[in-house]
């Protein structure tokens, strides 16, 4: 697999208890580059979200490169055994389609 064009990871959430402000939490790479933040509030065309959903959101997104990098991981196992068996598996579909959605690529 090629080096994924996103920020290396580990990224992390910054949890409530880190200060974040204006209902945003910050999702930070290890180099210290901000990836984005996910905001717990409403506006006039969303409703509502708690801060727990945008910290479970945060937790998500902090988790993407690890994530992929496991998916990479299982995809050369599943592989071997679609070689091996002669067809593709349902499993290794979804997780080729998952890694092309992650890489930004067209279905």
């Amino acid at each position: 697999m090629s080096t994924p064009a996103w920020t290396p990871g580990p990224w992390r959430a910054v949890r409530a208890d880190d200060s974040y402000e204006d209902d945003a939490i910050p999702v930070k790479a290890a180099n210290g580059f901000q990836v984005c933040d996910v905001y717990g509030w409403a506006t006039s065309n969303h409703p509502a979200m708690t801060m727990a959903e945008a910290e479970a959101n945060a937790s998500l997104i902090a988790a993407a490169p690890k994530m992929a990098e496991a998916l990479e991981d299982a995809l050369l196992y599943v592989e071997r055994d679609e070689e091996a068996h002669g067809r593709k598996f349902a499993v290794g579909n979804t997780i080729r389609a998952a890694l092309a959605a992650a890489r930004g690529e067209q279905p």
